[in-house]
């Protein structure tokens, strides 16, 4: 009667440690594309800047403030495609072949298994809802690579009002027939698409139901065509109505901001906010020439979006996780995109497995919570697949081959000077504005630091565009000219509809391509 009754006794306790397994929080990943490192307010901001560098971003601002800043994260690209396939994959793009735009033309590697498959496997529900640019291949979309919904674009750009406006593929930038789709099927009508993404977000949400989900949602707010409802943009215009492009960068960067304030409510309402990691990023610095012709705002660093200079990859970078993170840390320590896979599967509890050993990041958990009070030792590498620019950091220092014209940084606003590259040292602890360069007084650190690329640029693979794949694409983009030649010249006016006028440094609607007003959806 005894072993009777323990028996009963003991499987009921054994009951609660088979259910205590940790409930998997849901992931969102918000990446801001070419959102500067001073474009947020939480960020700091370069003296030399007046009112144009200042945002208003309550929102993002919170979840800074409630949940983990850090100061030095790290994009592995300068532009955003090479970023996002970084991001996506855990490891340096470079390794697989992945250094610019024309990789977009080829299908992406097969044998390369991105961050939704991982997490799929880990049991989430995965969505995409947003800008792809990773390939235009069919065989190397969202819905062929992990995800399973999709709603967005595959280029590098789009127009936020009309939905078959944008990068169509490679070589054309401002197509007609450049589809937003969802899921396969081409869309016909959206809102204002920062909008029209984060409706999308909480609808693939809703539809989760009590499995977790991975949501990857990269806006292509702020970046071209300048353009943001007038309910934003107004406060900026001039008493005759116009405005300058910084004006229209701020007006999107508020209406993003926004929008994440509309995920986190849903969260809220949900009762699912403590469950649910959020990361906010950017996949490169924005487009910053220094004051008076800012676009983005890269927070007084040196450099812009296009060079390897902290202006072009250091980007804003903030975790928020309430029941796994601390609330309110600035963490000054280096982190990079690469570190968010490892991050991810670690929080997912799989942070054991196969592919978390065959990335190049590493899980932040541990360094962010306090557990390990070390910063991971390990270098970072940016390149293209030559020798012209590059840069390799080792802890404090980093060894930059760029452009040394600090006014026209990346050739954009020097006209037909040639571009001047110099190989210089900055320790970047004591100097993030990279204004000090000391390659001449440490041959030695310049010498290890060459030799560290050198070692890095040896492990690395050839384009995965090649020759021959780009012919076949310059062959279809001829016979496109030929047989659809006015596919070619979409107009993406600069503004908001009903207020499509500028300043003198606006873009201006094409002559030959004004738009038609009643195409304009109203405005919301």
């Amino acid at each position: 009667m005894r072993l009777r009754a323990v028996l009963p006794i003991s499987l009921i306790a054994a009951v609660p440690l088979m259910a205590a397994t940790p409930k998997k929080p849901n992931i969102i990943l918000v990446v801001a594309d070419d959102l500067g490192w001073g474009d947020l307010a939480c960020y700091p901001k370069g003296e030399a800047w007046g009112d144009e560098a200042k945002t208003t971003t309550p929102n993002l601002d919170k979840l800074a403030a409630t949940g983990v800043m850090c100061t030095q994260g790290y994009a592995t690209g300068m532009v955003c495609a090479p970023s996002r396939a970084g991001l996506l994959t855990g490891k340096n793009q470079q390794r697989f072949g992945y250094y610019g735009f024309a990789d977009t033309v080829p299908p992406f590697p097969a044998d390369l298994k991105l961050l939704p498959a991982a997490l799929k496997d880990a049991g989430y529900r995965t969505g995409m809802i947003g800008k792809w640019h990773l390939s235009f291949d069919e065989s190397s979309r969202p819905l062929d690579r992990g995800f399973d919904r999709f709603f967005g674009f595959l280029g590098g750009q789009h127009d936020y009002y009309q939905p078959t406006v944008g990068e169509v593929m490679h070589g054309v930038g401002r197509g007609r027939d450049a589809h937003i789709f969802d899921q396969e099927e081409p869309v016909k009508e959206v809102k204002f698409l920062t909008d029209e993404f984060t409706d999308r977000a909480i609808d693939f949400m809703e539809q989760a139901g009590d499995t977790p989900f991975f949501l990857y949602l990269p806006y292509n707010a702020p970046h071209p065509p300048m353009q943001a409802p007038w309910e934003y943009l107004q406060k900026y215009a001039a008493p005759d109505g116009k405005f300058t492009p910084r004006d229209v960068a701020k007006a999107s960067i508020e209406s993003l901001d926004s929008n994440i304030g509309r995920i986190v409510d849903w969260l809220e309402e949900k009762g699912l906010r403590d469950d649910t990691l959020i990361v906010f990023t950017s996949d490169n610095g924005g487009s910053d020439g220094g004051p008076g012709r800012v676009l983005q705002h890269n927070g007084g660093l040196k450099g812009r979006k296009g060079t390897w200079y902290e202006g072009g990859t250091r980007v804003p970078f903030i975790l928020n996780w309430p029941e796994g993170l601390p609330r309110g840390e600035v963490y000054k320590k280096p982190v990079s995109q690469l570190d968010l896979y490892p991050t991810f599967l670690a929080a997912a509890g799989d942070a054991g497995t196969e592919e978390s050993a065959q990335l190049d990041g590493v899980n932040l958990l541990p360094y962010l919570d306090g557990t390990d009070p070390n910063a991971p030792r390990r270098q970072f590498y940016w390149c293209v697949d030559n020798d012209t620019a590059w840069a390799v950091r080792d802890g404090d220092w980093k060894l930059v081959l760029e452009d040394s014209d600090p006014d026209t940084l990346g050739g954009k606003f020097r006209g037909d000077a040639p571009r001047e590259y110099v190989l210089q040292l900055y320790n970047i602890e004591a100097d993030p504005l990279e204004t000090r360069n000391l390659a001449d007084e440490n041959p030695e650190k310049v010498a290890e630091l060459q030799k560290l690329m050198a070692a890095f640029r040896a492990q690395t693979k050839p384009s995965i565009a090649t020759d021959e794949i780009m012919a076949q694409a310059k062959t279809r983009l001829a016979e496109r000219e030929k047989n659809t030649p006015e596919l070619n010249n979409a107009n993406s006016p600069s503004g908001s509809p009903g207020h499509w006028k500028g300043g003198d440094k606006a873009e201006k609607p094409s002559k030959k391509a004004k738009p038609k007003k009643e195409k304009a959806p109203p405005e919301e």
